[in-house]
């Protein structure tokens, strides 16, 4: 999926609803979720002794996958109620964060710690807020260009 971002960027016509912007600042976000999946699933893996731990590291697994799933659930309705308008899979992906995250911060107030399982999950979450800028840096494109092409 991730060279066929990069090559949908530098291929394709500009597209206002996923735009160059989009396609390098996405796969920025899913190399962050997919890392953050792996990490979580090993020390899920390597705290198996402590179930509390064992527990909340395989839970936080599906905040690693959330964000992206719900973002292309509400791409999917936005489509179908609104259509292609004056919003951005951009917008989607910024604005699908801050749910994921709110579910994050009740559940470490719920818990009353902040285990590093959700500690990392929000932060890997915060990525989705910096799609639009990642996805502009000459540096991130070119890094992008050379390894993905």
């Amino acid at each position: 999926v991730l060279p066929f971002n990069i090559e949908n960027a530098i291929d394709a016509e500009a597209s206002p609803f996923a735009p160059a912007t989009f396609l390098y600042g996405v796969t920025f976000v899913d190399l962050l979720t997919i890392s953050g999946f792996l990490v979580a699933v090993l020390m899920a893996t390597l705290s198996i002794r402590s179930l509390d731990d064992h527990v909340l590291w395989m839970a936080s697994t599906l905040f690693w996958v959330l964000m992206p799933a719900l973002a292309r659930l509400l791409t999917f309705g936005l489509l179908v109620t609104l259509g292609p308008g004056d919003w951005t899979l951009v917008d989607t992906v910024f604005w699908t964060a801050f749910p994921i995250l709110g579910v994050l911060i009740y559940l470490m107030i719920r818990i009353r710690r902040a285990h590093p399982a959700l500690v990392l999950a929000a932060v890997g979450n915060l990525g989705a807020l910096f799609v639009e800028p990642i996805g502009n840096s000459e540096s991130w494109r070119a890094l992008c260009n050379a390894v993905f092409l």
